[in-house]
């Protein structure tokens, strides 16, 4: 029998197995008369087990112990999991909206582009999980890219928690922890923040619009580049987000010229003016969200600057230095990057595929401009969630970069070198990438 009952519980063997409809039907039936306190009813306690793709209209898994299980684009309908644990459970892409996790155990767990709009997380824990040798620390709860809007997570511990790039429009988290949280790029809009610990968190690039900050603990957050329309906050939060606003403005020259050259994009050049910001000092400036498709960065120092939500189309960059510079979620399709350094620069989610050219909106193109990363620096860079799908890094230096879920498919990787200290060919499998 494929389940087996030990104690009272239905559990699985720990080598990872894959579970169909049929068999996860079975053992939520015990578990129901479980929770029921029922004859022959047995708890839920499956461990390392694949249960992806599996789509159920209906789940009451309160309770049931589902820790290193895969969900991976799983779809759960009307599904109660409080007080379950999840912990290090992979639920990349899955879709649960409106689950209950209320006071579950989600340590660990991995939710990078799962959908859990109207959801509840009340008191839950996503701390991290356990000591992870290649990391060499414990591995953090992945929120990147996740959908959690109008999701309820009063009160959750979401201490350090990677959430670079999620949506949590309108959700609930006042009184959540979230610590030394890595929120970059964060869409906060309108969400509720009272009495939040949002300290040494990083915020930088995160969207605050309207968002309830009352009595909201900001202390030593990283507040660069975040959106504030109509933000609703104490004196205190207003002074620091003052502090940071006069430390990110702009030169009204170089303020200008931006201005004309998002007009000149917006308009494919018939008004306005492109920026030539050629071997300009740029560092550490805040551009977060700005438009510099096509502009001319040529040689400019961007080292530190925040470059986050940014529209860079077929911007060049060549031999620009951009050391520790934050590019995360930015478009950098068809960019010009021939030599550029990248050394420590923060490249998460940024879009580097190739972009069509010449096309009228009611014709397709069949030219395609690649990103141009030939000879490029990237050593230490981080690259969670980038996509290099068809760029070109020949004699690119990838040494100690963070390549967590990089695509590389169509790259072209000959002479480029990774951790492994030898080059790559042309193929991207020679890639190794890193886990969070």
């Amino acid at each position: 029998m494929f389940a087996v009952a030990l104690r009272g519980y239905t559990a699985l063997p720990m080598t990872e197995r894959v579970i169909n409809v049929r068999e996860f039907a079975e053992i939520q039936r015990k578990h129901e008369r479980y929770l029921k306190a029922l004859p022959g009813g047995a708890r839920a306690v499956i461990r390392d087990a694949n249960l992806s793709g599996l789509k159920l209209p209906t789940v009451d898994l309160r309770d049931a112990i589902l820790s290193h299980i895969t969900l991976r684009h799983a779809v759960f309908g009307k599904a109660d999991l409080s007080g379950a644990e999840l912990f290090e459970a992979d639920c990349e892409g899955a879709q649960l909206i409106g689950v209950k996790f209320e006071r579950a155990n989600l340590r660990g767990i991995n939710l990078h582009a799962a959908n859990l709009t109207n959801s509840n997380l009340r008191q839950a824990d996503l701390r991290s999980g356990d000591y992870s040798p290649k990391l060499k620390r414990a591995r953090r709860a992945d929120l990147s890219q996740a959908a959690f809007d109008s999701a309820d997570l009063e009160g959750a511990n979401m201490n350090a928690v990677y959430a670079v790039g999620a949506s949590l429009k309108g959700t609930n988290l006042k009184r959540a922890v979230l610590t030394k949280a890595d929120l970059g790029g964060v869409n906060l809009t309108k969400a509720d923040l009272q009495h939040a610990s949002l300290q040494d968190a990083d915020l930088s690039g995160a969207i605050l619009a309207g968002a309830n900050l009352r009595n909201t603990d900001l202390s030593n957050a990283n507040l660069r580049g975040i959106d504030l329309t109509g933000v609703i906050a104490t004196e205190a939060a207003r002074a620091i987000f003052t502090l940071g606003a006069k430390s990110s403005t702009l030169d009204p020259k170089l303020a200008a010229s931006l201005a004309r050259h998002e007009r000149w994009s917006d308009t494919n050049g018939r008004d306005g003016r492109r920026a030539d910001l050629t071997a300009r000092d740029l560092a550490n400036l805040n551009l977060c969200g700005r438009v510099l498709s096509g502009a001319l960065l040529v040689g400019a120092n961007l080292q530190g600057a925040l470059l986050a939500r940014c529209q860079m189309i077929l911007t060049d960059l060549t031999r620009a230095s951009c050391r520790n510079a934050d590019f995360s979620l930015s478009d950098l399709r068809g960019a010009i990057l021939n030599g550029t350094d990248m050394k420590g620069a923060k490249l998460r989610a940024t879009e580097m595929t190739p972009i069509a050219l010449g096309a009228r909106t009611d014709q397709p193109s069949k030219r395609l401009w690649s990103v141009n990363l030939i000879g490029a620096n990237l050593t230490g860079a981080d690259l969670t969630d980038a996509d290099l799908s068809g760029a070109n890094l020949a004699n690119a230096d990838l040494t100690g970069a963070v390549l967590t879920r990089t695509r590389f498919e169509g790259a072209r990787l000959d002479g480029a070198k990774f951790d492994d200290g030898r080059a790559a060919d042309a193929s991207a499998a020679k890639a190794k990438p890193r886990l969070h």
